[in-house]
């Protein structure tokens, strides 16, 4: 079993951290215990497959095992089986493919984290506005005129973009507020 955990990647004008981990080969088991299991609202991050295939199993319930596959256009949520975790305090995960990825993107103490989902048809021009992390998931697209051609992910910190799908893409937008006191 192999994971390398890079060092986490700080956004201050955000208020985010991404942190990336990447576990090889397949059938790399992990299992994590919560300390409190989170409501709905509590959620404190997010963890996001940006590569690869996992199968998710709740040791203790009589709760089913699901997979979940990394996005790709035009994309699967970013919080699969987030119902079922909910209320749950232990998950196992096992790699199905050599190499997954996974993002984990934590607010700043004192603030929350929000996100939403985008799916872009092609020919699609949309601007995202300064002040959010983005996930983009595609094969072909445009950002502010340079192409790409696979997963990125963008701090948008100082100006807003514009995004031009070439083909179908997945976005992911995240964002941070101050929790209310």
């Amino acid at each position: 079993m192999s994971r390398t955990c890079k060092a986490p990647s700080a956004f201050p004008l955000l208020h985010l951290v991404v942190s990336e981990t990447v576990y090889s080969p397949a059938g790399t088991q992990h299992e994590v215990e919560l300390a409190q299991p989170y409501g709905p609202d509590s959620i404190p991050i997010r963890s996001m497959l940006t590569r690869g295939s996992v199968q998710f199993e709740f040791p203790g319930t009589d709760l089913p095992s699901g997979n979940a596959d990394a996005p790709g256009p035009p994309g699967a949520s970013v919080t699969p089986f987030v119902p079922a975790l909910l209320g749950k305090t232990r998950i196992k995960t096992t790699t199905l493919t050599d190499n997954v990825e996974v993002q984990c993107i934590t607010p700043w103490p004192g603030y929350k984290l929000s996100h939403e989902e985008v799916n872009l048809e092609q020919g699609t021009v949309t601007v995202i506005n300064k002040g959010v992390m983005v996930f983009i998931f595609g094969d072909n697209y445009s950002i502010n005129n340079k192409r790409y051609s696979s997963f990125e992910m963008f701090a948008v910190q100082y100006n807003d973009v514009t995004i031009d799908a070439l083909s179908p893409c997945y976005i992911v937008i995240f964002s941070s507020m101050l929790k209310e006191v």
